[in-house]
């Protein structure tokens, strides 16, 4: 997928541009965790990823706590002793949810087709993005609500 110049600085500027606060949680960088000893940020976290586009229909915005756990790490202790923080309880969101959250929190740069083409899973997100467009899936709550 070839990018204008214009989807690449709109890819550059997403997060200052979103007002650096997670969707998910509604933390911004000055609400790290306390346990969090690492550089806490707002990132770009890719819906879809084969291949790789950089571009703003192609990314929701999370906290690094959120993205990490979006990537699979674990963060809570389980039954044999796993994970590195218990303080934090959340799993990773689904193809679904995280759909919803693009559609709802950064309308104007929903398009399913290209999400679409740039996944290997192209019928799934096409059927996803069908069925949440058709309101068949809940809307995500206010981020003021999350705090």
């Amino acid at each position: 997928m070839k990018l204008t110049a214009e989807e690449k600085r709109l890819y550059k500027t997403f997060v200052h541009a979103c007002g650096a606060k997670c969707w998910r949680c509604g933390r911004t960088p000055n609400n790290k965790p306390a346990w969090w000893n690492s550089p806490f940020l707002c990132e770009r976290s890719h819906l879809v990823n084969s291949p790789r586009v950089e571009s703003r229909k192609c990314c929701v915005l999370l906290c690094s706590l959120c993205h990490r756990i979006q990537h699979g790490d674990r963060f809570t202790y389980d039954l044999t002793g796993g994970g590195r923080f218990p303080l934090c309880t959340q799993t990773p969101l689904t193809l679904e949810e995280l759909l919803t959250m693009k559609r709802d929190r950064d309308p104007d740069f929903f398009d399913p087709e290209v999400l679409a083409s740039c996944s290997v899973k192209r019928e799934l997100v096409l059927n996803i993005c069908r069925e949440i467009q058709n309101a068949s899936v809940r809307r995500l709550p206010d981020l003021e609500t999350l705090k």
